[in-house]
């Protein structure tokens, strides 16, 4: 993207900032052309005569600057629209804060021209749509899965299974050997972790093992965590499962929370620059990473990582709680709690209340999360299960991530 030449337009109050702002887009993209116009009626005018491809409009312009967007969706829908200004804007195609940085400046300035050239077309699908190399289903839980749809299954096929992988293999036994689980005495192999620890255990163990595995391939994008990520998405999981009394909807969450980061790993893939200034922008205005993927891509991590599981055909449960992992509980909110609203409540406590697990991507001082989780343990009559899993994440959580990482 960044080798094509676009005519872009800044239409920002004259003055020092809007000359350092244009000379910036210009040294970060060179073969753009950048023009400037200091008012409403002198922007209509330039994007009448010159064919243009985005325009930027700086709100600093006051009401001008809104009638301006407004003006542009209306009479010129195919030009792409960012806003400079506090808060996104529903006739922008892109919103940043003022004075943005060049970089994440050109990267809103081109997927606002994507959007406009295309409004029907899903951001999502337009990411992942064309990637070769995204993120494979968890092959050894793949396997593991189409076997256990036989309820005859031999104990031995199952092993034979998730040893044709070393790696998952050698991890697996830490896991089940770490305080994780908890058990009494040492696991030697994995035909008698199976017999100790049951089909559906080992193979939600499997899947932790594979999973925080594909996290390690993010260790190498800067300013991102990965063991924090892959940390947080175990303890939401755990949690998750331990709120919820059915046994198949608790699978089902265990798996949508350790999951529900797994979008990072296909934005990784399908969009490796983007991603990075998501991840710059993210820190530098310490604004949560899924409201700047948001506003940069059209899409956040959620929404991707759902995309990419209908590929790995996840059932639809897990899914939905991806897809909604950073969308908030509304007054609508159903008890009790569904798979979907129970990862996002575990999502919030894991971020919160037990913040040694927090999500690396939520930023500042997450009162809107705490606030959320208070509301909704509340409604859903859960508080008093929170001393129970609070131990299940100081005892059985402790050292299980290090050991998968080992």
């Amino acid at each position: 993207m960044s080798g094509v030449s676009y005519r872009v337009l800044v239409a920002a109050p004259a003055g020092p900032a809007t000359t350092t702002l244009c000379t910036a887009l210009r040294g970060a993209r060179p073969q753009w052309q950048v023009l400037t116009a200091s008012a409403r009626t002198s922007a209509m005018a330039v994007c009448g005569a010159l064919s243009l491809d985005a325009v930027v409009v700086d709100t600093g312009l006051g009401e001008d600057g809104t009638a301006l967007l407004d003006d542009l969706a209306a009479e010129c829908p195919r030009v792409g629209r960012v806003a400079l200004t506090g808060a996104p804007l529903a006739s922008a195609h892109r919103t940043l804060p003022r004075n943005p940085p060049p970089y994440p400046l050109a990267m809103a300035i081109q997927a606002a021209v994507d959007a406009a050239g295309d409004d029907d077309v899903d951001p999502v699908t337009a990411l992942i749509a064309n990637v070769d190399d995204l993120p494979s289903s968890p092959a050894t839980w793949t396997r593991l899965r189409t076997l256990l749809a036989d309820p005859d299954v031999d104990i031995r096929k199952l092993s034979e299974a998730i040893s044709r992988d070393v790696g998952t293999t050698a991890r697996v036994m830490k896991l089940v050997n770490s305080a994780f689980l908890g058990l009494r005495r040492q696991v030697t192999d994995v035909r008698e972790a199976i017999t100790v620890l049951g089909l559906r255990t080992i193979s939600a163990v499997v899947l932790s093992a594979e999973v925080m595995a594909a996290f390690d391939k993010l260790r190498a994008v800067p300013g991102l965590d990965a063991d924090a990520l892959s940390s947080h998405g175990l303890a939401t999981g755990v949690v998750a499962r331990a709120l919820l009394g059915d046994r198949n909807m608790a699978d089902d969450a265990f798996i949508s929370g350790l999951l529900q980061d797994v979008g990072q790993l296909a934005l990784a893939s399908a969009a490796p620059d983007a991603f990075r200034h998501c991840l710059a922008e993210a820190a530098w205005r310490n604004l949560p990473l899924h409201e700047v993927e948001r506003e940069i891509l059209g899409c956040d991590h959620a929404q991707t990582g759902a995309a990419l599981l209908v590929l790995w055909q996840m059932p639809e449960p897990v899914v939905t709680a991806v897809a909604a992992t950073h969308t908030p509980l509304t007054d609508s909110l159903d008890t009790p709690l569904g798979v979907a609203a129970t990862v996002r409540l575990a999502h919030c406590l894991t971020s919160t209340r037990w913040s040694s697990w927090r999500d690396p991507g939520e930023r500042g001082e997450l009162v809107e999360l705490a606030a959320e989780s208070e509301w909704v343990l509340g409604r859903s009559g859960l508080e008093d299960k929170l001393d129970a899993v609070g131990l299940v994440l100081a005892g059985e959580l402790a050292g299980s991530a290090a050991a998968l990482r080992a």
